[in-house]
């Protein structure tokens, strides 16, 4: 797989600076015997490589061999060769995760201080197990030792649900949420969650699946008109329905997506601060077939 060198622009070495100087203060876990690349290098490394999308312990590596001398140079790595596979995931088993994930939240935080954004900003929460790690034995059998929830390291050693939801109130608590906008799958989709980000100002916009049942009977029943004419014939006319749709053409695929709003139900939901509701209707050609989706 080839991967593209990243920009050589002067903003570069600088962010790669300050990421250096954060890691600098990290405990070193490997034996001093045989420390052929600095801490800080390989741990810029990764976090440059993740920025980039590339994000299993492999691609890291890979992404690192494919960047030209200068950025090399920048991330801290003196020599011409690169560390491998192994390398890293020796260095990850042994790191200490939640001392990494602290000081690269108070990197990133002073960087952006200071700083004006433009308009609200998402703040996707989701639970990702971390691929390419070497697996760890617990009471329960074979786990993979580490489980990232957005930055938050959680080790799983049970259901791995209910890890995510008892770690996602501290991870909201972490960030200032003043013009930014919660979002994700189902997981943060819970009535604590959304208030405890409306009291920090903050928005939030979830996707309401099974889990919420009774809230995803009034959302579905709202909507359910648009499926069905003598539904729609039968029913009293909406105060508010607002759609907007956008079409995709690629790849022989045709797309069509329509997004239709609503705060017809703002009164009438027992949920915190709740704002206009919406669903996402999707139609599609693929292969000479239709196909169709609702959310």
């Amino acid at each position: 797989m080839q991967y593209p060198p990243v920009s050589t622009q002067p903003a570069t070495p600088l962010a790669f600076a300050a990421l250096h100087a954060c890691f600098a203060a990290l405990p070193d876990p490997r034996r001093a015997q045989g420390r052929r690349f600095p801490l800080a290098a390989l741990l810029t490394l990764a976090v440059a490589a993740i920025l980039a999308n590339h994000l299993s312990v492999l691609a890291i590596a890979e992404w690192g061999a494919a960047q030209h001398d200068d950025i090399r140079r920048a991330l801290g790595f003196s020599g011409d060769t690169m560390p491998y596979q192994t390398t890293l995931h020796r260095l990850f088993a042994r790191l200490g995760a939640h001392l990494f994930a602290a000081m690269l939240a108070h990197t990133t935080t002073e960087a952006c201080r200071g700083t004006t954004r433009q308009g609200p900003q998402g703040v996707a929460v989701d639970g990702k197990a971390h691929r390419g790690r070497l697996a760890g034995p617990t009471k329960e059998g074979t786990w993979s030792p580490i489980h990232m929830l957005a930055q938050m390291p959680v080790t799983v050693t049970g259901d791995k649900a209910a890890a995510e939801l008892a770690t996602v109130p501290a991870l909201l608590a972490c960030l200032d949420w003043q013009g930014r906008v919660l979002t994700g799958d189902a997981l943060p989709c819970q009535r604590s969650l959304c208030q405890q980000v409306v009291d920090a100002g903050g928005d939030y916009l979830v996707l309401v699946k099974a889990n919420q049942p009774t809230l995803l009977h009034h959302i579905a029943t709202l909507f359910a008109h648009r499926a069905d004419r003598a539904l729609n014939a039968a029913s009293l006319s909406l105060l508010d329905m607002r759609e907007a749709i956008t079409e995709d053409r690629g790849h022989e695929r045709e797309e069509q997506r329509t997004l239709v709003a609503s705060t017809d139900l703002n009164d009438y939901l027992d949920w915190p601060a709740v704002a206009p509701v919406c669903t996402v209707e999707r139609v599609w050609q693929e292969r000479g077939m239709t196909r169709a989706a609702v959310k």
